[in-house]
């Protein structure tokens, strides 16, 4: 191999190498909960119910799913979310950055979103490994919101239009009876659940 061609094969693995590094930063971000513009978003956290068993329906098939551990439930926790923005606005986000902490420091990760009958799962409990969505839209108006699940990579997405209000679950699996957990979420929010 001549120096130009070593040079070049080297140069090569220079930008490889540098667009490997520059996926990575953008892995950690994600990871670290960077998944939307924060200042577009008001989220206000309304109420946390258990729930033994979730029924997902996707057309005509539906399932009924109980959580995978012994004496555990579901814990649906409510939040309204609006964009308080000029311009319509997304949110994604992976399982990592949302997530529920107990006294002792147990880490519950979150399994699914819902919007009232259409419930997004993540594995586990999905019903079909696909990309599934739901979208609702005012009359006349232009205003709308969707919420889906990616199967591939696994995450979470929505999107609305400004002063386009709903209503979220997001879904963990807890033991029964618990008390005094914290949820995580990814912009950096703390909400504390029961006491």
């Amino acid at each position: 191999m001549n120096k130009s061609t070593t040079f070049f094969a080297l140069l090569i693995l220079g930008i490889v190498l540098s667009a490997c590094k520059g996926e990575a930063s953008e892995s950690s971000l994600e990871d670290a909960g960077d998944f939307a513009n924060w200042e577009a978003w008001s989220i206000i956290w309304q109420t946390a119910d258990t729930y033994e068993d979730v029924t997902v329906k996707i057309g005509d098939k539906q399932k009924t799913y109980l959580p995978e551990q012994e004496n555990y439930v579901f814990l649906a926790v409510q939040a309204e979310i609006l964009n308080i923005s000029q311009g319509t606005q997304e949110m994604r986000f992976w399982q990592g950055p949302i997530y529920l902490t107990d006294q002792d420091h147990n880490v519950y990760d979150l399994v699914g979103v819902a919007h009232d009958d259409t419930i997004l799962m993540a594995p586990p409990y999905l019903l079909e490994n696909k990309t599934r969505f739901t979208t609702v839209k005012w009359n006349n108006d232009g205003r709308f919101f969707t919420v889906a699940y990616q199967a591939d990579p696994q995450s979470w997405f929505m999107q609305a239009t400004p002063n386009a209000v709903f209503h979220v679950d997001f879904l963990f699996t807890v033991p029964g009876g618990i008390s005094g957990l914290v949820m995580q979420f990814g912009n950096g929010m703390i909400v504390k659940i029961g006491q």
